[in-house]
């Protein structure tokens, strides 16, 4: 088999490794081979569109006469039946006559495969390589160029979401930089980086990066970075929160395989929660602002999801609003994932001054920064505002942060949303099980560790908004996230499906009319091509979070 390498320094070898100097001594044979190799959609191409591309200055005689010549010289490199015509028009390759690195870069990326995609692109395609008097090959050598290119970064960008994802902060850092210097000179791929940067805590990689690029730009242009960029920088620099105050002693911290769903003795609990300013912290609040407050003071020296539930549903009062003792409020499987404060009786808190309003932002903070924490509330967006107002770009900066990971999700003004959730290690981990209202035919929903999805299809209108999700699970014939995963992984074709799938059942699901407040979360295979992040589906009735009212009478 000929082996043609176009990434980096063209080369042509024939099956036992020898150079074929032959034709790579003519470079228009080697443009010839190239083209019919590479060149979309594979397979056959029609001579006069070689004519045009490779000979346009000659006549039509001399053009062809230039072409046969060509093939002639190539036939005689790579063998005859390497290079064969259909009828007196078309000239193609012989399948499995040839095998090409561009080729094979886009078969890796294409089937999921980003680490070798990026081992074999070993540079620019067909780089320092010129024919002259061809002016639309050089155009065609360019848009090649620009599309494996951003297959090579796109790979680049996989492998740094999956190992964010994995929780592996190096290699998140060392591939989305890698990612980098395939598009050096775009912003908005920088401004990925060092969001991506910040996400996994690396402050000091977000910096370096935008260090760089903006040497570079005013280097070579003599500009600054867009106002975009200086301000998300900026919001990275000052993005420090106040830590909350120190505990009095320790808690002790009691592995789970111990004593199950414990964090700390109730006697520490109980020192705790009575100290005036705790208490006096809690006056006036609702049980899920208490809930905030307490957290942010207490700043849990374990990050082990049962035991902080333990704690939200014996010592703070979930129970009397919302909490049943089952579900996880705090959602994640090794680290603080996502806090969904419940909405309750206490529909709307009325600051008593401008000290309390401020206090309830802190609340806020307090949870969605802990440890990469992030929090959702309808109308999020308002909260933003007001921390803003303040300029406090710090707490901005945080809320962002949650914004940027959960997305302000469709209709969460009117308290129904979907949100994407990420960095879930297990879908046990989180709040799956909710008793579903009247309209649902009172079917549990337990979507996310995969109960039958058949049966939710009887279950009324709204449930049949599921139908066209099911429907594709059926033919992947999968009904767990890790079917969904393996399923997808075998047929990489049905990525597309899926995604638009996705997309129609959030559209539908956003309609008015759903009924009681809801959240609807929405969580997404890992597909980097399409920009999402995640796996699985599931629902959660009533846990629509605090409503974003800030202002004061």
């Amino acid at each position: 088999m000929i082996e043609l390498r176009t990434l980096g320094a063209v080369d042509v070898r024939d099956a036992q490794g020898a150079e074929l100097r032959g034709v790579l001594a003519h470079p228009k044979q080697v443009a010839l081979l190239v083209y019919l190799a590479v060149a979309h959609p594979h397979g056959f191409q029609r001579r006069d569109v070689l004519l045009a591309l490779f000979w346009p200055n000659l006549n039509q005689q001399r053009a062809r006469g230039a072409l046969r010549k060509a093939v002639h010289g190539l036939r005689r490199g790579i063998g005859p039946e390497a290079l064969v015509s259909r009828g007196d028009e078309e000239l193609g390759l012989t399948e499995g006559a040839l095998r090409s690195d561009a080729i094979a870069v886009e078969q890796a990326a294409r089937d999921g495969r980003f680490r070798e995609a990026l081992e074999l692109y070993r540079g620019e395609f067909l780089q320092g390589f010129f024919i002259s008097d061809a002016p639309e090959f050089e155009h065609w050598v360019d848009g090649e160029r620009a599309r494996l290119r951003t297959q090579a970064a796109n790979a680049a960008w996989a492998l740094a979401e999956q190992a964010a994802l994995e929780q592996e902060d190096v290699l998140t850092v060392t591939w989305a930089r890698r990612a980098m210097t395939f598009t050096p000179g775009d912003e908005a791929e920088l401004r990925r980086l060092v969001t991506l940067c910040y996400r996994v805590g690396d402050r000091a990689a977000a910096l370096q990066a935008y260090g760089e690029f903006s040497a570079r730009l005013l280097a070579e242009y003599g500009v600054r970075p867009s106002a975009e960029t200086r301000d998300l920088i900026e919001a990275v620099k000052l993005s420090r929160v106040r830590e909350p105050k120190p505990l009095p002693s320790p808690l002790t911290y009691v592995p789970p395989q111990s004593v199950r769903y414990k964090v700390a003795t109730n006697d520490s609990f109980d020192t705790l929660a009575a100290r005036p300013d705790i208490t006096a912290a809690g006056a006036g609040c609702s049980p899920p602002l208490k809930v905030a407050n307490d957290l942010a003071f207490f700043n849990f020296r374990t990050r082990n999801p049962p035991e902080i539930n333990w704690y939200l549903y014996n010592k703070v009062g979930c129970r009397r609003v919302t909490h049943d003792g089952k579900n996880y409020m705090f959602s994640s499987a090794d680290q603080p994932g996502v806090i969904y404060l419940p909405a309750g009786s206490a529909a709307t808190i009325r600051p008593v001054s401008p000290v309390s309003q401020e206090e309830r932002l802190n609340a806020w903070i307090g949870i969605g920064v802990k440890a990469g924490t992030t929090f959702a509330i309808p109308g999020i967006e308002t909260v933003l505002g007001w921390a803003l107002s303040l300029d406090q770009v710090g707490k901005g900066m945080a809320i962002t942060a949650s914004i940027n990971r959960l997305g302000l999700g469709v209709g969460a003004s009117v308290g129904h949303t979907i949100i994407y959730v990420t960095g879930v290690n297990h879908p046990s981990r989180l709040c799956g099980w909710q008793q579903g209202p009247e309209s649902w035919s009172d079917f549990d929903v337990n979507i996310t560790l995969g109960e039958n999805w058949g049966k939710l299809l009887g279950g009324g209108k709204i449930v049949k908004k599921l139908e066209p999700l099911v429907s594709l699970f059926k033919k992947l014939n999968a009904w767990t996230p890790e079917g969904v995963k393996s399923a997808l992984k075998r047929e990489p074709k049905g990525w597309i499906e899926f995604i638009q799938t996705a997309r129609k059942f959030k559209e539908a699901l956003s309609i008015d009319g759903l009924g009681e407040p809801r959240v609807f979360m929405f969580e997404i295979p890992f597909v980097p091509s399409y920009g999402l992040e995640v796996s699985v589906v599931y629902a959660v009735q009533n846990f629509n979070a605090m409503p974003a009212d800030v202002s004061s009478d």
